[in-house]
């Protein structure tokens, strides 16, 4: 498959959101050294750090 098309077939399933993020943790940002060592550790998915509580 030629490398542009592959992208683009990337992103379009990214648009219509079939392809879904795997959140392994959610963070403070005053608990953002923590949440790194977490990665270290060999965290799964990704990490979300908050900036702003909400």
């Amino acid at each position: 498959m030629d490398p542009r098309r592959a992208l683009q077939d990337w992103v379009h399933a990214a648009d219509v959101r079939v392809l879904k993020p795997v959140i392994d943790a959610t963070s403070s940002f005053a608990k953002f050294r923590e949440a790194c060592a977490h990665l270290k550790h060999g965290a799964f998915g990704k990490l979300v750090v908050k900036v702003r509580n909400q």
